[in-house]
């Protein structure tokens, strides 16, 4: 029963995150591009994930 509750949290989270394109490979470098453009959205996505 654990395994299919983390199967359908991971599969919830993978569809959310590619419903808010924070899956972007673009996206994802400009985050860790500090020094020039730097994306701030996926900190949001990052504190939420410590948070949980």
């Amino acid at each position: 029963m654990k395994f299919i509750m983390n199967y359908v949290f991971v599969l919830i989270l993978i569809i959310w995150c590619n419903f808010g394109s924070t899956a972007s490979l673009a996206r994802v470098l400009n985050f860790f591009d500090i020094a020039e453009i730097w994306d701030w959205s996926l900190a949001f996505v990052m504190g939420g994930a410590l948070v949980l």
